[in-house]
């Protein structure tokens, strides 16, 4: 979590969300399996020992032995290993799939669309099946035909003792005790390495997740806390996304407990500038002051507590509205979240409700209208007591009635908060203290606002 914005942006949510609840139990199994095979190897040794100080003919008879099993099933590991790698693949496929389709569901179900994507799935379910199917056949393989080759080489190992060597049977029965053990710690040790390269792929692609969110963490080192009496500004900043060059010498201020809006067209950059006061980017060029202190020498995580926020991509978790508001955090209390209900006029609507703050909104919010859902996030944003609340299109889903109404919710918070509103639709202007026109490559203030 501590890595940057780009990071997330840039992963497939179905095939991390597979990394996590399933390569990582498996490169947890991964680990294991390489202890065993220590354990085991170290016994080996000390068996080894043993039969040399007994019978060093012996002793080599056992070794030749387990090298011989080692050979003969080795190309059943890499078997397993190729199997335990397109496992990784098909599963993490099928979960990015179902991830996909579940969150489109509805417009799917609409458009009666989703035949294709099970079609997709079904395909990649039968390939699933195979690297399965020939997994088991391998892991089968390995554990039968290495009984098979054990139980010849016991009783081939105990023929040669007694009746060439001439071992005498007090002996012979010592060493072919220790000679047991070796060819069987041989054959475990094959057994448990096929397991581990089947884990293999997990493991490795859990590390690699590891390391790349390691590789971009957040390098924030700033420790200031500063008040925004001065409000928030931006000081000839310019930042490109690749070779799109986004903002370019761009200055503005946002007054602290006024409402300012951004509005343009989507794709001129005005959640770009929210992200730069945010710090989930940062600028190429210029300075982005919050208060009096530019943010790199700002402690960003106390800054970001002090931020309530509705992205445009909004969402609900299949849980309660009280745990929808509070997303887990015991400290808030009820009258908490239900003063923050009445501050978005959504008190109403969910004392109606016949489980009050424990009803489910279902998936992604399912049960409830659009105008329902905002209220809710909006809720979410409030409940913590943030100084600065920022609001992306929160109302571009929504009919004009609903719009109207939102619009006039935040109006009443002025004040209150230091109000940021990203938009394309005419009805913020008439609550702007400050509107800014937003175009690709150039940001014009607009002098009255309302």
């Amino acid at each position: 979590f501590d890595a940057r914005w780009r990071f997330y942006a840039d992963q497939n949510s179905g095939r991390f969300a597979n990394t996590i609840a399933n390569d990582a139990g498996r490169a947890g199994d991964a680990y294991q399996l390489a202890a065993r095979v220590v354990a085991y190897g170290v016994q080996a040794v000390a068996y080894v020992i043993a039969a040399l100080l007994l019978d060093w003919k012996l002793a080599l008879a056992g070794l030749a032995a387990g090298v011989f099993i080692a050979l003969a099933l080795s190309w059943l590991i890499r078997i397993s290993r190729k199997a335990g790698y397109k496992q990784t693949d098909r599963t993490s496929d099928l979960t990015s799939y179902m991830v996909d389709m579940l969150g489109n569901i509805k417009a799917l179900k609409a458009m009666a669309r989703h035949g294709a994507m099970l079609a997709q799935m079904t395909r990649t379910l039968k390939r699933l099946r195979k690297s399965l199917v020939t997994r088991e056949i391998s892991r089968q393989g390995l554990l039968q035909g290495g009984d098979v080759l054990v139980a010849a080489l016991i009783g081939g190992g105990v023929y040669l003792a007694h009746t060439v060597w001439q071992t005498p049977l007090p002996e012979l029965m010592v060493s072919g005790v220790i000679f047991f053990q070796l060819v069987s710690f041989a054959n475990k040790l094959q057994k448990f390495l096929q397991q581990s390269a089947q884990a293999e792929s997990a493991y490795l692609r859990a590390e690699r997740l590891i390391e790349r969110a390691e590789a971009n963490q957040e390098e924030w080192t700033g420790i200031r806390v500063p008040p925004l009496d001065n409000g928030l500004r931006l000081d000839n900043v310019s930042f490109a996304h690749g070779d799109n060059q986004v903002l370019a010498n761009l200055s503005l201020d946002i007054p602290a407990n006024g409402i300012t809006v951004f509005m343009g067209p989507s794709g001129s950059g005005k959640t770009t500038i929210v992200d730069l006061l945010i710090g989930l980017n940062t600028a190429d060029t210029g300075q982005v002051m919050i208060g009096d202190a530019p943010i790199d020498d700002v402690d960003i995580k106390a800054w970001r507590r002090r931020i309530g926020y509705v992205p445009q991509e909004l969402s609900l978790l299949h849980a309660n509205i009280r745990e929808n508001i509070t997303l887990g955090d015991e400290t808030i209390s009820d009258e908490l979240v239900w003063a923050a209900l009445e501050q978005v006029s959504a008190k109403e609507f969910v004392s109606a409700m016949p489980d009050g703050l424990d009803t489910d909104v279902g998936e992604m919010g399912g049960k409830l209208s659009g105008g329902q859902r905002q209220r809710i996030s909006l809720a979410r944003a409030l409940v913590t007591g943030p100084e600065v609340l920022v609001l992306d299109e929160v109302t571009s889903a929504l009919d004009p009635t609903s719009e109207a109404a939102i619009v006039e919710n935040i109006a009443a918070l002025n004040g209150r908060y230091t109000i940021i509103a990203i938009t394309h639709r005419p009805a913020w202007t008439e609550i702007a203290d400050k509107l800014y026109q937003v175009s690709p490559g150039s940001v014009t203030l607009i002098e009255q606002p309302h």
